[in-house]
């Protein structure tokens, strides 16, 4: 009788343990269309935040050619 329960109590972990696997691949396969690119990955982003910064002060500073990157923008 104990070797019943240990069967079933091993092949409920198995079972468990396949399902969770399972729904972790589905998940990582869950990647919006509009963020594929040719090789299927996401693309990758980069974020500029230009915070309390004057027009002025960065038109004198890109012309002074103390700001090349931000001349782009």
């Amino acid at each position: 009788m104990i070797i019943l329960w240990i069967l079933i109590i091993l092949i409920s972990i198995i079972i468990i343990g396949f399902i969770i696997s399972r729904n972790k691949a589905n998940e990582q396969r869950k990647i919006p269309k509009a963020f594929l690119t040719d090789s299927h990955s996401p693309p990758k982003i980069i974020l500029l935040v230009l915070d309390s910064l004057m027009d002025e002060p960065l038109k004198k500073a890109i012309q002074e050619n103390k700001a090349p990157a931000l001349a782009s923008f």
